[in-house]
Protein backbone atom coordinates (compact mmCIF):
# COMPACT_ATOMS: atom_id res chain seq x y z
CA UNK A 1 0.00 0.00 0.00
CA UNK A 2 1.17 3.25 -1.11
CA UNK A 3 0.85 6.69 0.43
CA UNK A 4 -0.42 9.25 -1.33
CA UNK A 5 -1.74 13.33 -1.48
CA UNK A 6 -4.06 15.56 -3.51
CA UNK A 7 -3.76 19.11 -3.74
CA UNK A 8 -6.36 21.03 -5.48
CA UNK A 9 -7.76 24.68 -4.33
CA UNK A 10 -11.02 23.37 -5.56
CA UNK A 11 -12.94 21.31 -2.75
CA UNK A 12 -15.00 19.97 -5.47
CA UNK A 13 -12.08 18.89 -7.39
CA UNK A 14 -10.68 17.51 -4.52
CA UNK A 15 -13.66 14.88 -3.61
CA UNK A 16 -14.40 14.22 -6.97
CA UNK A 17 -10.74 12.40 -6.89
CA UNK A 18 -11.24 10.72 -3.71
CA UNK A 19 -14.61 9.44 -4.65
CA UNK A 20 -13.12 8.44 -8.15
CA UNK A 21 -12.20 4.99 -7.75
CA UNK A 22 -11.38 2.48 -5.33
CA UNK A 23 -8.03 3.59 -3.80
CA UNK A 24 -7.52 0.84 -1.39
CA UNK A 25 -8.14 -1.85 -4.01
CA UNK A 26 -5.45 0.32 -6.50
CA UNK A 27 -3.17 -0.17 -3.60
CA UNK A 28 -3.16 3.55 -2.82
CA UNK A 29 -3.77 4.83 0.55
CA UNK A 30 -4.88 9.20 0.84
CA UNK A 31 -3.11 10.04 4.10
CA UNK A 32 -3.93 13.71 3.19
CA UNK A 33 -5.51 16.50 0.70
CA UNK A 34 -4.17 20.25 0.69
CA UNK A 35 -5.40 23.47 -0.73
CA UNK A 36 -3.03 24.74 -2.14
CA UNK A 37 0.48 24.73 -2.63
CA UNK A 38 2.36 26.14 0.58
CA UNK A 39 0.21 23.95 2.40
CA UNK A 40 0.85 20.61 0.36
CA UNK A 41 4.56 21.29 1.11
CA UNK A 42 4.19 21.42 4.42
CA UNK A 43 2.24 18.30 4.72
CA UNK A 44 4.67 16.38 1.88
CA UNK A 45 7.66 17.23 4.37
CA UNK A 46 5.59 16.19 7.47
CA UNK A 47 3.85 12.71 5.73
CA UNK A 48 6.08 12.02 2.75
CA UNK A 49 3.23 10.38 0.34
CA UNK A 50 5.06 8.20 -2.04
CA UNK A 51 2.42 9.78 -5.08
CA UNK A 52 1.16 13.47 -5.13
CA UNK A 53 -1.66 14.32 -7.40
CA UNK A 54 -1.68 18.20 -7.73
CA UNK A 55 -3.43 21.08 -9.70
CA UNK A 56 -0.95 23.06 -11.47
CA UNK A 57 -2.92 26.67 -11.28
CA UNK A 58 -3.32 27.53 -7.41
CA UNK A 59 -2.40 30.40 -5.10
CA UNK A 60 0.18 31.07 -2.75
CA UNK A 61 2.14 28.53 -5.00
CA UNK A 62 1.57 26.86 -8.20
CA UNK A 63 1.56 22.88 -9.15
CA UNK A 64 4.71 23.76 -11.14
CA UNK A 65 6.79 25.52 -8.31
CA UNK A 66 5.33 22.46 -6.25
CA UNK A 67 6.90 19.73 -8.23
CA UNK A 68 9.94 21.28 -8.49
CA UNK A 69 9.98 22.01 -4.40
CA UNK A 70 9.21 18.15 -4.33
CA UNK A 71 11.69 17.19 -5.94
CA UNK A 72 14.38 18.97 -4.73
CA UNK A 73 13.52 17.21 -1.34
CA UNK A 74 13.00 13.53 -3.13
CA UNK A 75 14.40 13.06 -6.28
CA UNK A 76 12.56 10.04 -6.56
CA UNK A 77 8.64 11.49 -5.30
CA UNK A 78 5.81 10.65 -8.06
CA UNK A 79 4.33 13.67 -9.00
CA UNK A 80 0.88 13.56 -11.38
CA UNK A 81 -0.16 17.33 -12.55
CA UNK A 82 -3.71 18.11 -13.55
CA UNK A 83 -5.05 21.36 -14.96
CA UNK A 84 -7.76 23.09 -16.38
CA UNK A 85 -5.32 24.67 -19.10
CA UNK A 86 -4.26 22.54 -22.38
CA UNK A 87 -1.44 24.68 -22.96
CA UNK A 88 1.88 22.81 -23.71
CA UNK A 89 3.98 24.57 -22.09
CA UNK A 90 2.86 23.47 -18.83
CA UNK A 91 3.09 19.71 -20.24
CA UNK A 92 6.63 20.56 -21.08
CA UNK A 93 7.96 22.09 -18.41
CA UNK A 94 6.27 19.00 -16.01
CA UNK A 95 8.10 16.57 -17.73
CA UNK A 96 11.66 18.47 -17.73
CA UNK A 97 11.18 18.58 -13.98
CA UNK A 98 10.08 15.05 -13.87
CA UNK A 99 6.39 14.45 -13.43
CA UNK A 100 4.94 11.47 -14.14
CA UNK A 101 2.12 12.59 -15.96
CA UNK A 102 0.12 15.62 -16.87
CA UNK A 103 -4.11 15.25 -17.18
CA UNK A 104 -6.50 17.90 -18.24
CA UNK A 105 -9.74 18.08 -15.38
CA UNK A 106 -11.96 17.34 -18.21
CA UNK A 107 -10.49 13.99 -19.27
CA UNK A 108 -10.18 12.99 -15.76
CA UNK A 109 -11.76 9.83 -15.25
CA UNK A 110 -10.93 5.90 -13.94
CA UNK A 111 -9.91 5.03 -17.81
CA UNK A 112 -7.33 7.49 -17.80
CA UNK A 113 -6.19 7.99 -14.33
CA UNK A 114 -5.51 4.14 -13.92
CA UNK A 115 -2.80 3.55 -16.14
CA UNK A 116 -0.63 6.32 -14.36
CA UNK A 117 -1.37 4.74 -11.10
CA UNK A 118 -0.22 1.30 -12.56
CA UNK A 119 3.21 3.25 -13.85
CA UNK A 120 3.90 5.00 -10.76
CA UNK A 121 2.95 1.45 -8.77
CA UNK A 122 6.15 0.53 -11.17
CA UNK A 123 8.24 2.88 -10.23
CA UNK A 124 7.44 2.54 -6.84
CA UNK A 125 8.73 -0.89 -6.98
CA UNK A 126 11.78 -1.05 -8.81
CA UNK A 127 13.19 2.22 -6.39
CA UNK A 128 12.69 0.34 -3.97
CA UNK A 129 15.64 -1.62 -4.59
CA UNK A 130 17.80 0.82 -4.96
CA UNK A 131 16.40 3.74 -3.40
CA UNK A 132 17.10 4.72 0.36
CA UNK A 133 17.90 1.42 2.32
CA UNK A 134 16.84 2.48 5.54
CA UNK A 135 13.11 3.65 4.20
CA UNK A 136 12.48 0.90 1.75
CA UNK A 137 14.91 -2.04 2.47
CA UNK A 138 13.11 -5.10 1.20
CA UNK A 139 12.89 -7.91 3.61
CA UNK A 140 14.53 -10.61 1.77
CA UNK A 141 18.16 -10.60 1.56
CA UNK A 142 18.15 -9.06 -2.18
CA UNK A 143 21.30 -7.23 -3.12
CA UNK A 144 20.32 -3.92 -5.06
CA UNK A 145 21.78 -3.10 -8.49
CA UNK A 146 24.26 -0.05 -8.32
CA UNK A 147 23.44 3.58 -9.84
CA UNK A 148 25.12 3.69 -13.09
CA UNK A 149 29.14 5.19 -12.31
CA UNK A 150 28.78 4.53 -8.57
CA UNK A 151 30.31 2.41 -6.25
CA UNK A 152 28.14 -0.77 -5.43
CA UNK A 153 25.96 -0.77 -2.64
CA UNK A 154 26.46 -3.05 -0.03
CA UNK A 155 23.95 -6.07 0.45
CA UNK A 156 21.81 -5.97 3.58
CA UNK A 157 22.89 -6.47 6.58
CA UNK A 158 23.03 -9.94 8.87
CA UNK A 159 20.89 -10.36 11.38
CA UNK A 160 23.92 -9.29 14.02
CA UNK A 161 22.95 -5.53 15.11
CA UNK A 162 25.55 -2.99 14.09
CA UNK A 163 26.07 1.16 14.89
CA UNK A 164 24.99 4.07 12.39
CA UNK A 165 26.36 6.84 11.48
CA UNK A 166 24.79 9.03 8.88
CA UNK A 167 27.11 11.59 7.14
CA UNK A 168 26.49 14.61 5.19
CA UNK A 169 28.36 17.49 4.04
CA UNK A 170 28.24 20.97 5.64
CA UNK A 171 26.55 22.86 2.33
CA UNK A 172 23.36 24.23 2.22
CA UNK A 173 22.68 23.64 -1.07
CA UNK A 174 19.16 24.89 -1.25
CA UNK A 175 20.11 28.41 0.19
CA UNK A 176 22.81 28.38 -2.77
CA UNK A 177 20.02 27.81 -5.13
CA UNK A 178 17.49 30.76 -3.82
CA UNK A 179 20.31 33.14 -4.01
CA UNK A 180 20.45 32.85 -8.06
CA UNK A 181 23.98 31.29 -8.49
CA UNK A 182 23.86 29.93 -12.00
CA UNK A 183 26.05 26.75 -11.17
CA UNK A 184 26.06 24.86 -7.89
CA UNK A 185 27.96 22.29 -6.19
CA UNK A 186 25.51 19.52 -5.64
CA UNK A 187 26.90 18.68 -2.55
CA UNK A 188 27.43 15.13 -3.15
CA UNK A 189 29.95 12.84 -2.19
CA UNK A 190 32.54 11.70 -4.68
CA UNK A 191 33.82 8.64 -5.45
CA UNK A 192 36.87 8.94 -3.75
CA UNK A 193 35.44 10.55 -0.71
CA UNK A 194 32.96 7.56 -0.74
CA UNK A 195 36.38 5.01 -0.68
CA UNK A 196 37.93 6.55 1.85
CA UNK A 197 34.81 6.35 4.59
CA UNK A 198 34.24 3.21 3.33
CA UNK A 199 37.95 2.28 3.95
CA UNK A 200 38.35 4.10 7.07
CA UNK A 201 39.03 2.22 10.68
CA UNK A 202 40.23 3.23 14.19
CA UNK A 203 41.07 1.01 16.90
CA UNK A 204 37.70 -1.82 17.41
CA UNK A 205 36.09 0.16 14.71
CA UNK A 206 35.47 -0.77 10.81
CA UNK A 207 33.21 0.13 8.33
CA UNK A 208 31.38 -3.10 8.05
CA UNK A 209 29.02 -1.41 5.25
CA UNK A 210 28.40 1.76 3.84
CA UNK A 211 24.78 2.64 2.12
CA UNK A 212 23.93 5.31 -0.50
CA UNK A 213 21.07 7.40 1.33
CA UNK A 214 19.08 10.12 -0.88
CA UNK A 215 19.74 13.65 -0.27
CA UNK A 216 23.71 12.94 -1.19
CA UNK A 217 23.97 11.21 2.32
CA UNK A 218 25.98 8.41 3.30
CA UNK A 219 25.16 5.69 6.05
CA UNK A 220 28.30 3.93 7.59
CA UNK A 221 27.69 0.79 9.10
CA UNK A 222 30.02 0.24 12.18
CA UNK A 223 31.36 -2.91 13.70
CA UNK A 224 34.14 -3.73 16.28
CA UNK A 225 37.33 -5.46 15.05
CA UNK A 226 37.12 -7.40 18.48
CA UNK A 227 35.85 -7.31 21.74
CA UNK A 228 32.82 -5.27 23.17
CA UNK A 229 30.03 -3.53 21.27
CA UNK A 230 30.96 -0.01 19.92
CA UNK A 231 27.54 0.84 21.43
CA UNK A 232 28.91 -0.03 25.14
CA UNK A 233 31.16 3.00 24.62
CA UNK A 234 28.92 5.64 22.72
CA UNK A 235 31.51 8.64 23.54
CA UNK A 236 34.15 6.26 21.66
CA UNK A 237 31.72 5.98 18.81
CA UNK A 238 31.61 10.11 18.53
CA UNK A 239 35.51 10.52 19.14
CA UNK A 240 35.52 8.26 15.58
CA UNK A 241 32.91 10.48 14.08
CA UNK A 242 35.81 13.57 15.31
CA UNK A 243 38.49 11.61 13.91
CA UNK A 244 36.81 10.93 10.86
CA UNK A 245 35.93 14.13 10.27
CA UNK A 246 39.09 15.53 10.84
CA UNK A 247 40.92 13.70 8.36
CA UNK A 248 38.40 14.02 5.77
CA UNK A 249 38.96 17.79 5.99
CA UNK A 250 42.42 17.11 5.94
CA UNK A 251 42.24 14.99 2.92
CA UNK A 252 39.59 17.02 0.89
CA UNK A 253 39.11 20.52 2.03
CA UNK A 254 35.30 20.05 2.97
CA UNK A 255 33.30 19.82 6.05
CA UNK A 256 31.09 17.21 7.21
CA UNK A 257 28.47 15.88 10.13
CA UNK A 258 27.82 12.81 11.77
CA UNK A 259 24.68 11.75 12.57
CA UNK A 260 24.61 8.97 15.23
CA UNK A 261 21.58 6.40 15.04
CA UNK A 262 20.54 5.74 18.56
CA UNK A 263 20.76 1.94 19.68
CA UNK A 264 21.74 -1.26 18.25
CA UNK A 265 20.22 -2.12 14.80
CA UNK A 266 20.78 -4.46 11.34
CA UNK A 267 19.68 -2.45 8.03
CA UNK A 268 15.84 -3.49 8.35
CA UNK A 269 15.30 -2.52 11.79
CA UNK A 270 17.26 0.89 11.46
CA UNK A 271 15.24 2.02 8.27
CA UNK A 272 12.31 3.29 10.90
CA UNK A 273 14.50 4.95 13.04
CA UNK A 274 16.16 6.49 9.95
CA UNK A 275 12.65 7.80 8.24
CA UNK A 276 11.29 9.27 12.00
CA UNK A 277 14.64 11.33 12.35
CA UNK A 278 15.49 12.08 8.82
CA UNK A 279 13.92 15.33 8.91
CA UNK A 280 16.04 17.01 11.87
CA UNK A 281 19.21 16.27 9.44
CA UNK A 282 18.34 19.43 7.68
CA UNK A 283 18.37 21.46 10.92
CA UNK A 284 21.98 20.64 11.85
CA UNK A 285 22.34 24.24 9.77
CA UNK A 286 20.60 26.41 12.63
CA UNK A 287 22.82 24.00 15.15
CA UNK A 288 26.37 24.57 13.58
CA UNK A 289 28.76 22.82 11.41
CA UNK A 290 31.36 19.81 11.82
CA UNK A 291 28.94 18.86 13.98
CA UNK A 292 29.04 14.71 15.78
CA UNK A 293 25.42 14.69 17.46
CA UNK A 294 22.57 12.15 17.86
CA UNK A 295 19.76 12.25 14.77
CA UNK A 296 17.52 12.14 17.81
CA UNK A 297 19.06 15.40 19.63
CA UNK A 298 16.53 17.74 20.40
CA UNK A 299 18.55 20.75 19.24
CA UNK A 300 17.80 19.28 16.01
CA UNK A 301 13.62 18.80 16.34
CA UNK A 302 11.53 21.18 14.88
CA UNK A 303 9.65 23.60 17.57
CA UNK A 304 6.92 24.85 15.22
CA UNK A 305 6.65 26.51 12.13
CA UNK A 306 7.96 29.91 11.33
CA UNK A 307 6.49 32.79 11.07
CA UNK A 308 5.31 33.74 7.09
CA UNK A 309 7.54 36.86 5.66
CA UNK A 310 5.89 40.42 5.93
CA UNK A 311 7.27 40.99 2.14
CA UNK A 312 5.60 44.96 2.08
CA UNK A 313 6.95 46.11 5.35
CA UNK A 314 10.31 44.56 4.02
CA UNK A 315 9.75 46.28 0.44
CA UNK A 316 9.24 49.38 2.46
CA UNK A 317 12.40 48.82 4.64
CA UNK A 318 14.68 48.58 1.68
CA UNK A 319 12.77 51.27 -0.66
CA UNK A 320 13.53 54.03 2.86
CA UNK A 321 17.17 52.58 3.10
CA UNK A 322 16.82 52.27 6.86
CA UNK A 323 20.09 50.22 7.03
CA UNK A 324 19.43 49.44 10.99
CA UNK A 325 15.72 48.60 11.01
CA UNK A 326 16.55 46.64 8.03
CA UNK A 327 19.36 44.42 9.87
CA UNK A 328 17.30 44.23 13.13
CA UNK A 329 14.43 43.20 10.88
CA UNK A 330 16.58 40.05 9.70
CA UNK A 331 18.32 39.67 12.79
CA UNK A 332 14.83 39.07 14.64
CA UNK A 333 13.91 36.51 11.50
CA UNK A 334 17.18 34.33 12.17
CA UNK A 335 16.51 34.35 15.82
CA UNK A 336 13.38 33.07 15.43
CA UNK A 337 14.13 30.33 12.75
CA UNK A 338 17.40 29.13 15.03
CA UNK A 339 15.27 29.03 18.22
CA UNK A 340 12.37 27.30 16.21
CA UNK A 341 14.59 24.84 13.90
CA UNK A 342 12.29 25.40 10.73
CA UNK A 343 14.89 25.22 8.24
CA UNK A 344 12.47 23.92 5.34
CA UNK A 345 10.39 27.46 7.22
CA UNK A 346 13.59 29.43 6.76
CA UNK A 347 14.25 28.52 2.92
CA UNK A 348 10.67 29.53 1.97
CA UNK A 349 10.52 32.31 4.21
CA UNK A 350 14.04 33.26 2.24
CA UNK A 351 12.65 32.94 -0.99
CA UNK A 352 10.36 35.33 -0.48
CA UNK A 353 12.58 37.79 0.87
CA UNK A 354 14.77 37.13 -1.48
CA UNK A 355 12.33 37.89 -4.39
CA UNK A 356 11.67 41.23 -2.81
CA UNK A 357 15.15 42.23 -2.96
CA UNK A 358 15.62 41.31 -6.37
CA UNK A 359 12.74 43.61 -7.47
CA UNK A 360 14.10 46.14 -5.14
CA UNK A 361 17.69 45.81 -6.66
CA UNK A 362 16.05 46.09 -10.42
CA UNK A 363 14.70 49.08 -9.58
CA UNK A 364 17.38 50.82 -8.31
CA UNK A 365 19.84 49.26 -11.29
CA UNK A 366 21.80 47.43 -8.93
CA UNK A 367 23.29 43.78 -9.42
CA UNK A 368 21.52 41.28 -7.54
CA UNK A 369 22.88 39.64 -3.79
CA UNK A 370 25.36 36.82 -4.00
CA UNK A 371 27.24 37.99 -7.02
CA UNK A 372 30.23 38.92 -5.34
CA UNK A 373 30.68 36.00 -3.83
CA UNK A 374 30.72 33.79 -6.36
CA UNK A 375 31.12 29.93 -6.76
CA UNK A 376 32.59 29.47 -3.58
CA UNK A 377 28.96 30.77 -2.01
CA UNK A 378 27.77 27.04 -0.73
CA UNK A 379 31.43 26.51 0.88
CA UNK A 380 31.05 29.83 2.75
CA UNK A 381 27.98 29.41 4.14
CA UNK A 382 27.93 26.20 6.35
CA UNK A 383 25.94 27.36 8.87
CA UNK A 384 23.03 29.93 10.41
CA UNK A 385 26.28 31.99 11.70
CA UNK A 386 28.34 31.96 8.06
CA UNK A 387 24.92 33.03 6.64
CA UNK A 388 24.12 36.01 9.34
CA UNK A 389 27.28 37.52 8.67
CA UNK A 390 27.27 37.29 4.94
CA UNK A 391 23.48 38.65 4.86
CA UNK A 392 24.71 41.52 7.32
CA UNK A 393 27.38 42.61 4.45
CA UNK A 394 24.80 42.43 1.79
CA UNK A 395 22.33 44.12 3.00
CA UNK A 396 24.96 47.40 4.08
CA UNK A 397 26.93 47.46 0.74
CA UNK A 398 23.01 47.35 -0.75
CA UNK A 399 21.85 50.41 1.49
CA UNK A 400 25.43 52.02 0.89
CA UNK A 401 25.08 51.34 -3.19
CA UNK A 402 21.97 52.58 -3.15
CA UNK A 403 22.17 55.78 -1.19
CA UNK A 404 25.25 57.13 -3.44
CA UNK A 405 22.98 56.63 -6.38
CA UNK A 406 19.52 58.83 -4.69
CA UNK A 407 20.65 62.39 -5.47
CA UNK A 408 16.79 63.63 -3.95
CA UNK A 409 16.80 66.57 -1.70
CA UNK A 410 16.49 66.56 2.20
CA UNK A 411 12.27 67.76 1.49
CA UNK A 412 11.61 65.05 -0.95
CA UNK A 413 12.84 61.81 0.49
CA UNK A 414 11.02 63.18 3.85
CA UNK A 415 8.12 63.43 0.80
CA UNK A 416 8.78 60.23 -0.61
CA UNK A 417 9.60 58.12 3.21
CA UNK A 418 6.03 59.58 4.13
CA UNK A 419 4.17 58.50 1.49
CA UNK A 420 5.31 54.78 1.91
CA UNK A 421 4.50 54.79 5.37
CA UNK A 422 1.13 56.06 4.99
CA UNK A 423 0.23 54.99 1.44
CA UNK A 424 -2.43 52.90 2.84
CA UNK A 425 -4.69 55.96 4.15
CA UNK A 426 -7.44 56.31 1.93
CA UNK A 427 -7.45 59.78 2.37
CA UNK A 428 -3.97 61.06 2.00
CA UNK A 429 -3.33 63.95 -0.22
CA UNK A 430 -0.78 66.35 -1.59
CA UNK A 431 -1.42 68.75 1.32
CA UNK A 432 -1.10 65.78 3.95
CA UNK A 433 2.75 65.53 2.35
CA UNK A 434 3.63 69.49 2.39
CA UNK A 435 2.83 69.81 5.82
CA UNK A 436 4.83 67.06 6.82
CA UNK A 437 7.50 68.23 4.89
CA UNK A 438 7.00 71.98 5.96
CA UNK A 439 6.32 73.23 2.70
CA UNK A 440 3.63 74.65 0.34
CA UNK A 441 1.88 72.37 -1.71
CA UNK A 442 3.19 73.99 -4.76
CA UNK A 443 7.29 73.91 -4.37
CA UNK A 444 6.99 70.27 -2.81
CA UNK A 445 5.11 69.27 -6.56
CA UNK A 446 7.83 71.48 -7.81
CA UNK A 447 10.79 69.73 -6.49
CA UNK A 448 8.93 66.52 -6.28
CA UNK A 449 8.17 66.15 -10.75
CA UNK A 450 11.84 67.62 -11.13
CA UNK A 451 13.27 64.92 -8.73
CA UNK A 452 11.32 62.03 -9.09
CA UNK A 453 9.94 62.55 -12.26
CA UNK A 454 6.23 62.23 -11.68
CA UNK A 455 3.94 63.89 -9.82
CA UNK A 456 3.47 63.11 -6.42
CA UNK A 457 -0.64 61.78 -7.06
CA UNK A 458 1.45 60.00 -9.57
CA UNK A 459 4.07 58.70 -6.73
CA UNK A 460 1.11 57.27 -3.98
CA UNK A 461 -0.52 55.74 -7.00
CA UNK A 462 2.62 53.94 -7.87
CA UNK A 463 3.39 52.53 -4.68
CA UNK A 464 -0.44 51.35 -3.94
CA UNK A 465 -0.40 49.34 -7.32
CA UNK A 466 3.35 48.23 -6.68
CA UNK A 467 2.39 46.59 -3.09
CA UNK A 468 -1.06 45.46 -4.98
CA UNK A 469 0.77 43.67 -7.58
CA UNK A 470 2.98 42.16 -4.25
CA UNK A 471 -0.21 40.83 -2.53
CA UNK A 472 -2.09 39.52 -5.91
CA UNK A 473 1.13 37.12 -6.48
CA UNK A 474 2.04 36.16 -2.88
CA UNK A 475 -1.45 35.65 -1.31
CA UNK A 476 -4.78 34.58 -1.97
CA UNK A 477 -6.58 37.74 -0.50
CA UNK A 478 -9.82 38.80 -2.51
CA UNK A 479 -9.41 41.62 -4.74
CA UNK A 480 -11.48 43.61 -2.54
CA UNK A 481 -9.54 43.12 0.38
CA UNK A 482 -6.21 43.91 -1.27
CA UNK A 483 -7.82 47.00 -2.28
CA UNK A 484 -8.69 48.27 1.23
CA UNK A 485 -4.79 47.35 2.38
CA UNK A 486 -3.66 49.51 -0.23
CA UNK A 487 -5.86 52.47 0.48
CA UNK A 488 -8.85 51.99 -1.85
CA UNK A 489 -12.28 52.26 -0.14
CA UNK A 490 -13.88 51.06 -4.01
CA UNK A 491 -12.85 47.69 -5.28
CA UNK A 492 -13.95 49.25 -8.56
CA UNK A 493 -12.11 51.98 -8.77
CA UNK A 494 -8.95 50.09 -7.76
CA UNK A 495 -9.59 47.75 -10.27
CA UNK A 496 -10.12 50.67 -13.14
CA UNK A 497 -6.27 52.15 -11.71
CA UNK A 498 -4.99 48.56 -11.72
CA UNK A 499 -5.93 48.45 -14.96
CA UNK A 500 -4.67 51.77 -16.26
CA UNK A 501 -1.82 51.22 -14.87
CA UNK A 502 -0.63 47.43 -15.43
CA UNK A 503 -2.49 46.95 -18.30
CA UNK A 504 -4.73 44.44 -17.23
CA UNK A 505 -7.48 43.99 -14.42
CA UNK A 506 -6.43 42.89 -10.93
CA UNK A 507 -7.93 39.02 -11.85
CA UNK A 508 -6.21 38.90 -14.73
CA UNK A 509 -2.80 39.78 -13.21
CA UNK A 510 -3.25 37.37 -10.77
CA UNK A 511 -4.12 34.34 -12.90
CA UNK A 512 -1.25 35.61 -15.55
CA UNK A 513 1.43 35.23 -12.35
CA UNK A 514 -0.30 31.91 -11.21
CA UNK A 515 1.04 30.75 -14.94
CA UNK A 516 4.27 32.25 -14.93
Amino acid sequence: MYDLMIVDDDRMVISDLVNLIDWEKAGFNIVCVAGNGKAALDKYRRYRPDVVITDVVMPVMKGIELLARIKAISPGAIVILISSFAEFSYAKEAIELGALGYLLKDEICEEHLMPLLAKAKDQLETASATENPFSRWPAETKRPAAAAGSLPLAAPALPRAYCYLVCELDAPEQLARIMGCKEIDECRFTPEEIRFFRDSRKARYHVHNLFALTGGRLALELSPETGSHPSAHPEELADFGRSLGRSFKERYQRTVSFFLVPGLHNAESVRGVYKHYENNIPNRFLVGSELVISIADPRLKCNTALPAVNAIELAMLLREGDRDQILQRFKSFLDDATLLRDFYGMIDALQAIFYVITCYLREAGLDEMGTASGSGLVQQLKDIDHFRQWLNSEISQLIAKRSEMTGYSRPVIKAVRYIRANYKEADLSIADVAEHVSLSKTHLGYLFKKEVGMTINCFIIHIRISNAMIMLRTSDQMIYEVAQTVGYRSSQYFSQVFLNNVGCSPKQYRLQSARV
